[in-house]
């Protein structure tokens, strides 16, 4: 799901997780990954390939955050 914002959320089942997990990608390079333990959302968060500072617009990056949350607990329910 490519977001208005530049983000892309992606499901994804990944070797190293027991469950599903969003992947959060600006271009491409994956900046986060939410996922699901014990009920509660964790996020991970990815370095810059290019050994800079992401820096992201606050309400655009919370944006992504929930719309990933909600991917992922809509297909896990």
């Amino acid at each position: 799901m490519m977001m208005s914002n530049g983000f892309e959320i992606i499901l994804a089942s990944v070797p190293d997780r027991d469950d599903l997990v969003a992947e959060i990608w600006r271009g491409d390079a994956q900046f986060a990954e939410v996922r699901r333990e014990e009920e509660r959302f964790y996020v991970e968060l990815y370095p810059n390939p290019k050994d800079l500072a992401w820096i992201f617009e606050h309400s655009e990056l919370i944006e992504a955050l929930d719309a990933a949350e909600r991917r992922l607990r809509d297909a896990v329910a």
